[in-house]
């Protein structure tokens, strides 16, 4: 129920601002103090103590999410980048992509290792997860970026219901 209410609160907030880019025809203005920037001549970011902290703040949140509800990462992760970085979008998402990949690395590891790990169950839905994500972004090109973020928000807020409607019993599981 927890993870339905952060999967709610973090859609509501990527359909708003998607919403509100469409309507304005340009992207929401960024704050005008922004801890973490690229530094123009070398295309990296400038390590700061304020950049560290916001930084390390959001894989706190992130890992603290992940461990507790099993998510965390696009829905922690983008929002922050977007918040305390001038990173474009891309680089946002594939930031998010890598630290979600690397966490998940580290739980497949642990889970072999333990002995905990079903692979008749992880292969396959790893392979059609892969195969899933191949199509996607066949498709994500074809769409602008805030109708694909409405298009996510929307998904996820329906997920949401259906998983707090089977929590509270409302649904069959």
């Amino acid at each position: 129920l927890l993870f339905s209410l952060v999967l709610l609160y973090a859609c509501g907030r990527i359909l708003r601002k998607a919403s509100l880019e469409l309507q304005q025809g340009q992207p929401a203005p960024r704050p005008a103090f922004l801890p973490c920037v690229l530094n123009p001549a070398q295309g990296r970011l400038r390590w700061t103590l304020p950049c560290a902290r916001a930084l390390t703040f959001t894989g706190l949140l992130s890992g603290l999410l992940s461990g507790l509800l099993g998510v965390g990462g696009g829905f922690v992760i983008i929002p922050a980048l977007s918040r305390y970085t001038n990173l474009d979008s891309k680089s946002i998402v594939a930031t998010s992509l890598a630290v979600i990949a690397l966490v998940s690395l580290g739980s497949v590891v642990t889970a072999s290792l333990s002995g905990v790990m079903h692979w008749t169950v992880g292969a396959p839905f790893a392979l059609g997860a892969v195969v899933g994500l191949v199509l996607g972004r066949q498709v994500a090109s074809h769409l602008a970026g805030p109708r694909l973020q409405q298009l996510f928000a929307v998904t996820g807020m329906l997920a949401a219901l259906l998983l707090a409607g089977g929590a509270l019993g409302w649904l069959p599981h």
